[in-house]
């Protein structure tokens, strides 16, 4: 399959610009107000332009869409553009480029949706909707963060009753009951979970961030039976994505108040022990790791993923065989799990990097969020959901670069998933409401 040099180059162009210009307001002070909204708003416009202009090219090459999903891009817009204006209203100074930078990637992952399939495209604009009417919310009842620090024992709850009420409740997919349904709307409670966890470990480990000396046994032992049950709990449910990425954050977040590497190490034997035994026990973990070592012995059975996503790389080249133009449906699950590599497949190595770039300039304002904070909980709180969100994004990469076996993880603000989606906005208004006017 053949590469070529066509608009989406010079839309690839385009997007190298507006991320420079990211990075030239990156290291500013924020000398007003109004001038910071001015920037906000500036780099909203630029975001927009990029995501309806890749429509265009789309539109351009198969012409299979019409007017209606243009209405919808449309209604999208809007929708952050009222996002928008509901933060200036509730006076919320959060950092100003995360929310073009999320505008940016919602509607890249939208057009690659409506190119794979149509039908999941109009399910994601309205999970996108209903983000934005969530976001709208959060920032304007949280005034403050700490009105979180209120509801510790409630949020331990919802934790716990949202995941064991799988056993009862769960819609069972591909051997594994990690839905609810109404209708049809289907939830995996999950994405919601992990955000309920990072706040519930900047709650209890806050205290400690500023005095070592009171993360005592009482509270590590609390910590830890409540992060056992809940490990416990998913791998029982064989959602083992989720079990690593907790995994990760707990080690993060213990580490960042205790400083004592030992108790890491000794943490990261016990993965590797509970790793080896999770690989004797399930069927499910044996599959993925030899469709991960040798996906070209096993391609007709637990090979053929991975191995049609390696092939959609190698045929994309630099410059990518034009958007709409390439075959990335033959890889299953290429929504959801593969649409990096669907996405690199038509817009090449040059495109791949460009919108992982895009990817890590917001992940990076995360971080930024934590690091101006002079809040012991938010930053905490700021880390958690910054290392939640990196975890992600760098566990995806390594499963499609075959570093490590995939895990069904999605990419945020890209991947097709309404409750991913949607958690990814709550992450959005907490990050939002941290409200320090030197980012």
């Amino acid at each position: 399959m053949s590469t070529v040099v066509g608009p989406q180059f010079f839309w690839e162009v385009a997007l190298a610009l507006f991320l420079g210009w990211i990075l030239m307001l990156w290291p500013r002070p924020v000398p007003a107000q109004g001038a910071a909204w001015s920037n906000e708003g500036l780099t909203m416009v630029l975001a927009q332009m990029l995501v309806f202009s890749l429509f265009g090219i789309l539109e351009g090459n198969t012409g299979s869409h019409g007017r209606w999903f243009l209405v919808a891009l449309g209604t999208w817009a809007l929708g952050w553009w009222a996002a928008y204006f509901s933060l200036r209203w509730a006076r919320c100074r959060g950092d100003r480029l995360l929310l073009p930078l999320a505008c940016l990637l919602s509607g890249l992952g939208w057009v690659m949706q409506l190119r794979l399939e149509v039908a999941l495209a109009v399910n994601q604009a309205c999970w996108v909707l209903v983000g934005l009417a969530s976001l709208i919310l959060l920032t304007a009842y949280l005034k403050s963060l700490h009105q979180l620090q209120r509801w510790r024992w409630p949020l331990l709850v919802l934790c716990l009753a949202l995941q064991s009420g799988l056993f009862l409740f769960g819609k069972e997919r591909n051997g594994a009951a990690l839905w609810y349904t109404f209708g049809p709307v289907s939830f995996q409670p999950v994405e919601i979970v992990k955000v309920l966890v990072v706040c519930l470990l900047a709650i209890l480990l806050a205290p400690a961030s500023q005095d070592p000396s009171r993360l005592t046994r009482p509270v590590l032992a609390m910590l830890g039976t409540a992060w056992l049950l809940l490990e416990t709990l998913l791998v029982l449910q064989k959602d083992l994505g989720p079990a690593l990425l907790f995994f990760g954050l707990f080690l993060v977040m213990l580490y960042l108040v205790s400083g004592r590497l030992r108790w890491v190490l000794g943490l990261l034997c016990l993965s590797l022990l509970l790793s080896a035994a999770a690989y004797n026990r399930f069927s499910h973990v044996r599959v993925r790791v030899e469709a991960w070592l040798d996906p070209l012995g096993n391609y007709q059975d637990s090979g053929y993923q991975i191995s049609e996503a390696l092939f959609s790389l190698a045929w994309g080249g630099w410059l990518g065989t034009g958007l709409g133009l390439g075959e990335p449906s033959r890889i299953p699950e290429a929504p959801t799990d593969f649409i990096y590599v669907a996405w690199c497949e038509e817009m090449g190595a040059l495109g791949g990097c460009l919108l992982w770039a895009a990817l890590t300039l917001f992940l990076l304002r995360c971080f930024r969020a934590a690091q101006v904070s002079q809040d012991p909980f938010e930053r905490l709180l700021a880390v958690g959901l910054a290392c939640l969100m990196s975890w992600q994004s760098c566990v995806v990469l390594y499963g499609i670069l075959k570093l490590m076996p995939m895990t069904g993880i999605t990419l945020p603000f890209i991947s097709y998933g309404g409750s991913s989606l949607l958690s990814n906005f709550v992450i959005l208004a907490l990050l939002l409401r941290m409200t320090r006017r030197e980012l």
